[in-house]
């Protein structure tokens, strides 16, 4: 029982100190911009609007059964989802090598490190997400349905983390991880169904699609928000699975090994 609640109990009772070096951490990425932590909501929104924009009005893609304003909505539950994935990976990966000092460190346990990271870059999953669920029903998108988004947010949350206490291990020792991870990403955004529909992929290329770990995210997100129905219960099932198993193995691995790797730092 232990293990399981180790990982949520450090989170809770370091809390303070988390989320006030979160907001420092916030404020030097966006410190010199006119304007400021603004770009925390602005961001994702115009990054929607784009790539809505270059699908809808240059390459007129249509989608069966799909107005403009569902793809709308499709490509942009996708890009929250993948846009916090990728960035969550790359400020993970490097969060205990840019801060070694603190792996000895028994005021800021170095656990936190990897989670803050991943915080940084949810910026644009959260606010993406509300005010996707805020403007679906205007739309005719979603329903009572939606009530069930934050709980996939917090599930990748839980994910990324997972994936980032590994990872910014790994790159102690390989410094050639966090070169790979923009390969990684390149890849994902193309398995990832964004700018499509599962049943548009090629027979032989499906099961690609279906186990890459972030598809089960995005399908999940546009079946609640585009479409108002529950996901599948393989989805649901997968998402949750996946979050709490990477969750745990994560935090125990990160929490054993920590010390083996300071003096690669």
């Amino acid at each position: 029982m232990n293990l399981v609640l180790d990982p949520f109990r450090t989170i809770w009772r370091h809390r303070s100190i988390l989320f006030g070096t979160l907001l420092l951490e916030m404020r030097s990425i966006y410190a010199g911009s006119v304007l400021g932590m603004s770009w925390i909501f602005l961001a994702p929104l115009l990054l929607m609007v784009i790539y809505a924009a270059v699908y809808l009005l240059i390459f007129r893609v249509r989608l069966p059964g799909l107005q403009p304003v569902d793809y709308v909505f499709l490509t942009s539950t996708g890009l929250a989802a993948y846009t916090t994935f990728g960035n969550s990976l790359a400020a993970g990966t490097n969060a205990v090598l840019k801060n070694k000092q603190v792996l000895v460190n028994a005021v800021f346990p170095a656990e936190l490190l990897p989670v803050r990271a991943v915080l940084t870059a949810c910026p644009a999953l959260v606010f993406g997400m509300t005010a996707l669920m805020i403007l679906a029903p205007i739309f005719g998108q979603g329903g009572w349905k939606l009530v069930l988004v934050p709980v996939l947010v917090l599930f990748q949350i839980m994910f990324m983390c997972g994936i980032a206490w590994v990872l910014s291990l790994l790159t102690i020792l390989v410094r050639d991880i966090q070169h790979i991870l923009q390969y990684v990403t390149t890849v994902l955004l193309i398995i990832t169904p964004i700018g499509y529909t599962v049943e548009m992929v090629p027979a032989a290329l499906a099961p690609v699609v279906r186990l890459n770990p972030l598809a089960h995210y995005v399908l999940a997100y546009q079946a609640l928000i585009v479409f108002d129905r529950w996901p599948s219960p393989w989805h649901l099932c997968a998402i949750a699975t996946l979050a709490l198993t990477t969750f745990l193995a994560g935090y125990w691995i990160f929490q054993k090994a920590k010390f083996a790797f300071y003096d690669y730092a």
